[in-house]
């Protein structure tokens, strides 16, 4: 109502004429500060209406029922105040009265491609992936339930139970995380302790040794890389992917690398001695059962004087046997090979034939006298790797004679190594061309040491065990069984040595 009309309504109704017509009463009684005009109003004064414009008709209604007229005002204005909350306005606009709701779900990550499904009273209303508004909804109870994705966790509560009102804009939020996995790391030898680096997602690295288990571990990309372990060939490098929160395996395989010149001999039992009734045999020789229980390394030749060079000093190249070696320099070319080629020495030397062996360490050594026959007839009972043993002094044997040099064919001297057929464990000159120093100390009883891994380690000064015969040797030294001694300080011109090393 503009200002004018406002305030004429407030004079007419505070100074009221002697007649108002019906019809203009029911329009005033619409007008904005209607209760307030009324209940102010004064009958004893008068305007003139007409000009005004406002009486519409002839109608009137005398002074005298003006009272009756408040009342029916009073009543009309009542109503009309009812009416203005309901939303009237000024220029008489509608307002209008929501009806309905929406609602919005979020679901992160956005790409994890999950449906998830809003229902009303057990009815489906949609199944949807990623992001979605449902608009113009109507009041109601709604329930939404999570999609489960593998690999993931989903939200919880996996339900939602939601309450919408007419004009609610209500929003969900559901966030799946990624489930973890497991990481087994495996060295197919435990005894080992292989060094390994797993590279993780983002290039981190997790260092260790051995068999490991890794639990909780981010979905993603994985690289091993196996570390070098001495005298084993090194597992490539590996990579595996933690997908779905389940296990993934890094199997590390080592093989042992043989080195150059060496064979392995597998740990085993046999018949050490000679039976009473082979050819050449000695007192000192009786038959026992004896087991090994390692396996162990051994040159596949004799120490040449090119490999003696190499690690005691000097520069020959030949692959004769060195000769001339006693007890106390074999021990010591033992340490000086371990050395070079990275091992722990076996050997503690405190003096001439005074020595302490370390069965812990990893280095090469002399061979037991046990360990030395054993090797020497690789699974044979006879004499020689080819059988029996068929004369005993400077003669021809066979047997002999296809397995090494001995008086009747050297032409009293040493020959090069490998010249004469191995035995079965791929072993040259086992039989004659040098005789081999052992680490053992000589005792005629040797049946007496015991059946498992027998050795006798012997004094300071003890004299030690040779085996094989040499290139002088009649055929009955140079049997498998065959016996001699010498101190720890005789180099004799036919003395030399191989070494051994246990396996680890």
């Amino acid at each position: 109502m503009s200002a004018l009309r406002q305030g004429t309504f407030a004079q007419i109704v505070r100074n009221p004429p002697d007649f108002l017509p019906v019809r203009w009463l029911s329009k005033i009684s619409r007008r904005p500060n209607f209760f307030a005009l009324v209940s102010s109003s004064r009958v004893d004064n008068r305007i003139a209406v007409r000009n005004l414009g406002l009486i519409e008709e002839d109608h009137a209604m005398s002074r005298g029922n003006f009272k009756n007229l408040q009342a029916v005002l009073v009543a009309v204005m009542v109503l009309g105040l009812s009416i203005g909350l309901t939303g009237c306005s000024d220029d008489n606009s509608p307002v209008t009265v929501p009806t309905t709701g929406s609602i919005s779900v979020d679901v992160t990550p956005d790409d994890i491609g999950v449906s998830w499904v809003l229902s009303s009273q057990d009815k489906l209303l949609a199944s949807v992936q990623g992001d979605s508004t449902f608009s113009s909804l109507a009041p109601g109870i709604y329930t939404l339930t999570w999609g489960n994705a593998t690999g993931w966790s989903t939200p919880t509560p996996g339900t939602v139970e939601i309450t919408l009102q007419a004009g609610d804009q209500l929003s969900y939020s559901g966030t799946y995380a990624q489930v973890p996995g497991t990481i087994v790391i495996d060295v197919n030898d435990d005894s080992l302790d292989a060094p390994w680096t797993l590279t993780k997602p983002g290039n981190v690295d997790v260092t260790g040794n051995g068999d490991a288990t890794f639990t909780d571990m981010p979905v993603g990309s994985y690289v091993m890389t196996w570390g070098d372990v001495l005298d084993y060939t090194t597992p490539g490098s590996e990579q595996l992917a933690v997908l779905d929160g389940g296990t993934v395996t890094f199997t590390g395989t080592y093989t042992y690398a043989i080195p150059n010149g060496f064979v392995m001999v597998d740990a085993g039992s046999f018949t050490m001695g000679a039976p009473v009734s082979e050819l050449g045999r000695e007192g000192d020789e009786v038959e026992h059962a004896v087991t090994l229980t390692d396996h162990f390394l051994m040159s596949k030749y004799e120490v040449t004087q090119a490999m003696w060079d190499e690690y005691m000093g000097g520069s020959s190249f030949s692959t004769m046997p060195k000769t001339g070696v006693n007890w106390d320099q074999a021990v010591a070319f033992c340490n000086a090979m371990s050395v070079a080629e990275g091992y722990t020495p076996a050997y503690t030397i405190n003096g001439s034939g005074n020595v302490t062996w370390n069965r812990d360490a990893n280095g090469f050594r002399l061979p037991t006298e046990a360990e030395w026959e054993y090797a020497c007839r690789a699974g044979s009972d006879g004499a020689f790797p080819a059988g029996q043993i068929a004369a005993l002094f400077c003669e021809e044997d066979a047997n002999l004679d296809a397995a090494g040099w001995y008086c009747y064919n050297s032409d009293a001297a040493a020959h090069l190594v490998g010249m004469k057929s191995a035995n079965d464990f791929g072993l040259y000159d086992m039989n004659g061309n040098v005789w081999e120093w052992c680490w053992d100390a000589y005792t005629a009883a040797y049946e007496d040491l015991g059946a498992t891994d027998p050795v006798n380690d012997g004094g300071a000064g003890d004299s030690r065990v040779v085996r094989s015969g040499g290139y002088l040797s009649y055929s009955h030294f140079c049997r498998a069984a065959a016996r001699s001694m010498a101190t720890p300080t005789l180099a004799h011109s036919m003395y030399g040595l191989r070494v051994v090393k246990t396996m680890p």
